[in-house]
């Protein structure tokens, strides 16, 4: 495929890295240092300019690009050259938008607005993949879907549930719920309104983090009541994002921040959390705020050397787990070697998140499996509609659905929800279906 990507920086560099093999790529960035450097160690090519010069980008062919990426730290240059070049004839534009502004669609749909293809937040990625581990092990990531805003949980149905020996059509779960299959002895089966809860069934409930939250008791009264201490260090993108991802009466979290004007800022957005004014890599403010006790010890700060040895600070004081983000690539390699061994959990990176991210769109399927079930007797799929497909413009209760399929997200013109029966499909939607493995091909005859 013919790719273009907007920015050599460390996103775009590892983009370059990991697609380059595989596809003809076009780097265009006005660094004259970074184009050489990009030049040198891959088989791209480069141009010396601005992406948001209609001129440059039509003498550099982007009428017969299939994916235009633009990677740069600046939000709105990446906005404004992927809008140039969809009006050119780019087939699919990607923008990496970082600012909540752009995100927040209440006033405005700025992705729809532009005519951008896709939004992506590298910051918001990783912490989804730090929220992941927070949640508990139950939690499946619905990868990257919605920027992680819907989720599934797996949770045991214990013997003091009011909802033991009911029929899931009697339960009246919140709307933004779905139950998607059920782990019941040794085997899965797959939820419909007749299927009876039991004790012991292992349900896993696909929905907002929010709505998830709200009806896990039923399930497991007082199960979820115990309190996980999560302190985090850095006020940016990626602390706001994690902190918005664990508002959850389960988590008492603080952040840890060395801006005054950060901290009075991150006060006001989350008066139900502790803002400390500080910096986490000082070894007496860990002793001070008792890091060594905490559940979870999480350094998201844009310096890799504040992360790493506030970490391992934190690690030696004895917090049960410690994470952090890796912003270059410099320690990528040596991490992946030594931190078990250093105490700790997992490190995410912002560049390797956009790879994750971006390689289902690259690969050019309209269908692909986010994840599969222990016993491999199902997926969770996730599927692009064809618009000249029988589905197109029916509702959901209307669709011939191959048994035991569910639908838990449903994303239309950018915004996407736990659909209702009464939701329709249109052309160009992407779903997220829970399949038994022998019905796959009968939902790609149904939607592709």
């Amino acid at each position: 495929m013919n790719v273009f990507i907007i920015g050599g920086g460390s996103v775009g560099s590892f983009l370059c890295e990991r697609f380059s093999a595989t596809h003809d790529i076009t780097v265009i960035d006005s660094d004259p240092d970074v184009g050489q450097t990009i030049d040198h160690l891959y088989d791209v090519s480069v141009i010396g300019d601005h992406a948001c010069s209609a001129k440059v980008l039509i003498d550099a062919g982007v009428k017969q690009c299939d994916f235009f990426i633009a990677t740069t730290n600046d939000d709105r240059s990446n906005i404004l050259s992927c809008s140039i070049a969809k009006a050119l004839g780019a087939k699919m534009t990607i923008a990496r938008a970082s600012d909540k502004t752009y995100t927040d669609h209440s006033l405005l749909n700025y992705q729809l607005h532009f005519g951008i293809d896709l939004f992506i937040n590298p910051e918001a990625l990783c912490a989804l993949e730090l929220a992941k581990e927070i949640w508990n092990p139950g939690y499946i990531a619905i990868e990257r879907f919605s920027n992680g805003m819907i989720g599934a949980q797996q949770i045991g149905v214990s013997a003091a549930s009011s909802l033991v020996g009911k029929t899931l059509a009697e339960i009246k779960f919140d709307p933004q719920v779905r139950i998607g299959c059920i782990y019941r002895g040794d085997h899965y089966e797959f939820a419909t309104s007749q299927t009876t809860l039991m004790v012991g069934d292992l349900v896993t409930i696909v929905g907002s983090s929010k709505a998830v939250a709200s009806v896990r008791d039923a399930f497991a009264p007082g199960r979820y009541i115990s309190m996980q201490n999560v302190t985090i260090f850095g006020g940016e993108e990626t602390a706001i994002a994690l902190a918005k991802l664990l508002r959850d009466k389960k988590f008492n979290l603080r952040i840890i921040e060395s801006n005054l004007r950060k901290c009075k800022a991150l006060a006001e957005q989350f008066p139900e959390i502790t803002i400390i004014n500080g910096r986490a890599t000082s070894i007496g403010l860990q002793y001070e705020e008792e890091i060594g006790s905490v559940d979870y010890f999480v350094a998201c700060t844009k310096c890799d050397e504040d992360n790493i040895m506030s970490s391992l600070q934190a690690s030696h004081l004895g917090a049960h787990n410690v994470m952090f983000i890796v912003n270059k690539g410099d320690y990528d390699h040596m991490l992946k070697d030594i931190n078990y061994k250093l105490g700790i959990r997992k490190f995410v990176s912002p560049r390797i998140a956009t790879f994750l991210e971006l390689r289902h769109y690259l690969s050019g399927k309209k269908f692909w499996k986010i994840s599969s079930f222990n016993d491999d007797s199902g997926y969770f799929v996730q599927l692009e509609v064809n618009p000249q497909s029988q589905c197109a413009g029916r509702a959901i209760r209307d669709i011939p659905w191959p048994a035991g399929a569910v639908v838990v997200a449903l994303s239309h013109h950018f915004k996407t929800k736990v659909p209702s029966a009464d939701d329709i499909v249109m052309g160009g939607d992407s779903m997220i279906i829970v399949i038994p493995k022998e019905k796959q091909l009968a939902l790609e005859n149904l939607l592709l």
